[in-house]
């Protein structure tokens, strides 16, 4: 809810002490009460009949049930759904314990808005009422009957948030209880010292925290968050003097462009999530951070048929001025960045997720944790604390925890820059017309098991000409602009049994050249020549130790499908054979002080 949700818990939010279970009241002399036998009257007299509950009474009574802010149909209050033969269990603060009269003037102002007629004014008292609802009402109160017998357990309050009630302690949600507890006739009431705290879910800290008003403002915006009417879910009415339909229960349904796309359900109450959250300063140093890695050219060929035209790769070329090529930017940074915000721990292998503790600790500490968009962040001191985390102290939210990142520490060679393979065949080949090729899988009938690594080899996709021969295949066309370690792994002939005998293969020696390209045929970086193929083992050439990509191909708009070609030249002065065996190529980040030839 937009502006005025949570106007009432700014500075509310549990603090480290709360999240690892450090109580703030005691009472020595305290006894816990068990449920006795049930009583005649229901939970809503026993609140009426007693004078240290009125201020609760008067709120219950004039705060209508409502399932969200939308709620134009619900006239039940909470007063009337007490009273009902229903079973419930309410956590009810004692008068003088807590600000009541914030929440009977939010009440009058929304009664002074609903008289003013306004479609406006309706839409805002709706939103005061539901605030009332949501954060109090529906805060203190929860189907079917809760034991005080038990030592701990979570309550599923009508807010649907989940609170802890630890009656061997004398605490529910952090809050110390009273003595007095009441059986009546549907369900039990515990009165408290102090109001049950409302926790927000992630979306709603993000909505309510000032330091992250740059990171709300983009998710919120109305290019990213659209709320459309939902008329399946509404409830119809009759039609007005225009045959127009006019619904007495309208129900809009949110979509969050970059929420909804990486799985980040940080809205839903009955998920679980660490959320990493730059602050307004952190997220300016993270769009920056990314420049160097999305650097956008002013030209792109695409529109391409899978071969070689006129020593062309695309039939059409895309043109972009600098604030096309600025407005680029800024749409993949900040969606790279707020899509890869959210960790869910449900993916940290032999944590108990119900272990605050255990959670924030494997996170600070883990190898690597996936976002919920399956990108890795890599620890670069594992079993220490991952940099990315500062502070390490986090907030708790009512569906996860929150680390505020004050500064933006994480380097994207380690976390955007991933390691890909691609196929020398099918639809990563060009110029199919300029060799033969054949994909041939390899069997105990058919593998020579002297060739070193040969068992490991389940295919390779041979290309051969009595001539020269120049090879084309399309590069992954998400790459980043930034340095890239390139390398082919490649097998001789001999790998195959009915070559290996032959006098071809004994005598195979292969060299060859390899240059990437764009456009025209417009080399991209230095042209590598001599570059062998072992005829004793399946090895990985390196291509390129550090090829820098001066363009970014990712996130270019959909029509606009380019990407780099990679070009194999083989040159017909080797009498013997002329042909490459290739198994599959790999493109890295070029990572400083890291060997990253054995991977992940």
């Amino acid at each position: 809810m937009k502006g005025l949700n949570n106007i009432l818990v700014k500075g509310g939010f549990w603090g480290v002490a709360a999240l690892f279970g450090v109580t703030a009241c005691s009472d020595d002399h305290f006894d816990i009460q068990t449920a006795g036998p049930v009583g005649s009257k229901t939970i809503w007299q026993n609140i009426e009949e007693q004078p240290q509950l009125d201020s609760l009474a008067m709120i219950l009574s004039r705060t209508v049930v409502m399932k969200d802010e939308n709620d134009q149909k619900s006239v039940l209050t909470y007063a009337e759904l007490l009273n009902q033969s229903q079973s419930f269990t309410v956590f009810a603060p004692l008068n003088g314990t807590y600000n009541a009269k914030q929440y009977i003037d939010l009440l009058n102002e929304a009664d002074n808005l609903m008289a003013s007629g306004t479609e406006e004014g309706k839409a805002q008292a709706l939103a005061l009422r539901y605030t009332v609802s949501n954060q109090f009402a529906g805060n203190h109160i929860a189907r079917f009957n809760y034991e005080s017998n038990q030592s701990a357990q979570d309550v599923r309050m009508l807010n649907s948030k989940l609170c802890e009630f630890n009656a061997g302690d004398k605490l529910f949600n952090g809050v110390s209880l009273s003595s007095d507890e009441y059986n009546a006739s549907n369900g039990t009431m515990h009165v408290l010292n102090g109001q049950s705290p409302f926790r927000n879910n992630i979306y709603d800290f993000m909505e309510n925290d000032s330091r992250f008003s740059d990171i709300y403002a983009y998710l919120s915006d109305p290019l990213i968050e659209t709320r459309e009417f939902s008329e399946s879910q509404s409830t119809q009415g009759a039609m007005n003097e225009n045959g127009e339909m006019i619904y007495v229960d309208s129900v809009y349904v949110t979509h969050n462009e970059v929420l909804d796309y990486c799985g980040a359900l940080i809205s839903n109450e009955d998920s679980l999530y660490i959320a990493m959250i730059p602050t307004n300063e952190a997220w300016k140093e993270a769009i920056e951070t990314l420049k160097p890695y999305l650097n956008y050219a002013d030209e792109y060929g695409y529109d391409t048929q899978n071969r070689v035209v006129n020593n062309s790769y695309f039939g059409q070329t895309q043109t972009f001025t600098q604030e096309e090529r600025d407005s680029l930017f800024e749409y993949n940074a900040k969606m790279m960045l707020a899509q890869s915000m959210f960790v869910n721990p449900s993916t940290f292998d032999g944590i108990d997720t119900s272990d605050s503790a255990a959670v924030i600790s494997h996170a600070l500490s883990a190898d690597s944790l996936i976002a919920t968009n399956y990108v890795i962040y890599y620890n670069p001191t594992p079993g220490q604390q991952n940099p990315i985390f500062n502070p390490a102290v986090p907030t708790r939210a009512s569906n996860g925890y929150i680390f505020p990142l004050e500064h933006f520490k994480t380097d994207p060679r380690y976390v955007w820059m991933t390691e890909t393979e691609f196929s020398p065949s099918g639809s990563y080949m060009f110029g199919q017309n300029l060799a033969n090729y054949s994909t041939i899988t390899l069997t105990d009938a058919n593998r020579n098991t002297e060739i070193e690594g040969a068992e490991d080899v389940d295919y390779i996709v041979r290309f051969e000409k009595s001539g020269s021969m120049s090879l084309y295949f399309r590069m992954p066309s998400n790459l980043l602009s930034g340095e890239y370690k390139i390398s082919a792994v490649m097998a001789p002939s001999a790998i195959l049994l009915n070559y290996a005998e032959s006098e071809e293969a004994q005598d195979e020696e292969i060299e060859f050249d390899a240059t990437i390209e764009t456009d025209y045929n417009q080399t991209m970086g230095q042209r590598v020549t001599g570059l062998t193929v072992s005829p004793e083992k399946v090895d990985t050439v390196v291509l390129w130790e550090n090829f820098k990509f001066e363009r970014a191909y990712y996130g270019l708009p959909e029509e606009v499908s380019s990407f780099p070609v990679l070009r194999l030249s083989l040159s017909p002065r080797y009498r013997n054979c002329n042909a490459l065996n290739i198994i599959q190529f790999i493109i890295e980040p070029a990572r400083p002080n890291e060997d990253t030839t054995e991977g992940e």
